[in-house]
């Protein structure tokens, strides 16, 4: 008897959750301005107007997977204090119910930045950076070109808080900065960001600021070895400007000139 009431109630079950599909997202948090996972991001879920659950990331940047019955309109609002908010919607409506799996796995990595008195981001919090929603084939999908524009929109407000003659200044500095750090110019780049800070004293640009001076420490020991390098090689003591060489190559590995001085010195050695 009590099999049957065990088999009875397996079968109501599995038949309930047949006819309820859910979709099940999988969301992870990343700082936009270092590339690495964000924990301690607020996740809350909306259906409608009202609070359906909230979860927080974990410090891998991934949240408890979420489930939400499928035909209904929800919102997920991502905070974190001394962040940007984001907004994404999902639509789970779809017309053929039963072609849907009992469950649709929908992956989200959001990037949130950190708040600059530069930025001014507020329409954020009432528009939607993406909206998902299924396609025709029951599949996760998104308008592109809605996106696309949310992306540009995000790009033109970057700076609406500076004036124009500012907004001109942190432009050339910043990113004439950075160009100069592409070709290993640190100790000029170091003066444009520094320059760049006094207008936009926000976490992105003292992130490159620190970047820039731990190139300037590769690049003056990068330097050290190739003029030591150099000096021992015209006196042919190949074997320590090998080493030398070796270490320049070590720190800048896509330099040319350490390669070739290390392959000439190898050709050298054997001959003798």
């Amino acid at each position: 008897m009590r099999l049957i009431i065990v088999l009875i109630l397996l079968i109501s079950g599995g038949f309930a959750f047949s006819q309820d599909p859910v979709v099940e997202l999988k969301i992870v948090t990343k700082n936009d301005d270092t590339g690495k996972k964000l924990g301690g991001v607020d996740v809350e879920v909306y259906k409608g107007e009202k609070l359906f659950l909230k979860e927080r990331t974990a410090s891998n940047g991934k949240a408890p997977s979420v489930s939400l019955p499928v035909n209904g309109l929800y919102k997920v609002v991502l905070k974190k204090e001394g962040y940007v908010s984001k907004l994404v919607t999902f639509n789970t409506n779809y017309e053929f119910l039963d072609d849907l799996p009992q469950l649709s796995q929908f992956p989200m990595q959001a990037s949130l930045f950190k708040k600059c008195d530069a930025h001014n981001y507020e329409f954020l919090e009432k528009e939607a950076i993406i909206n998902f929603q299924f396609d025709e084939n029951g599949q996760q999908s998104w308008n592109h070109e809605y996106t696309k524009g949310m992306l540009k929109k995000v790009e033109n407000a970057k700076y609406n808080n500076l004036s124009e003659t500012d907004h001109e200044t942190f432009t050339t500095n910043y990113y004439g900065g950075m160009e100069l750090m592409e070709f290993y110019k640190f100790e000029e780049g170091l003066i444009k960001l520094n320059k760049a800070k006094e207008i936009v004293d926000c976490d992105f640009v003292i992130q490159k600021i620190e970047e820039c001076k731990k190139g300037a420490v590769k690049q003056k020991s990068y330097d050290e070895h190739i003029q030591l390098a150099d000096k021992l090689m015209a006196e042919k003591k190949y074997t320590e400007a090998q080493k030398e060489y070796a270490a320049a190559h070590e720190i800048w590995p896509q330099e040319m000139y350490p390669e070739e001085r290390l392959i000439e010195i190898k050709k050298i050695l054997e001959t003798k």
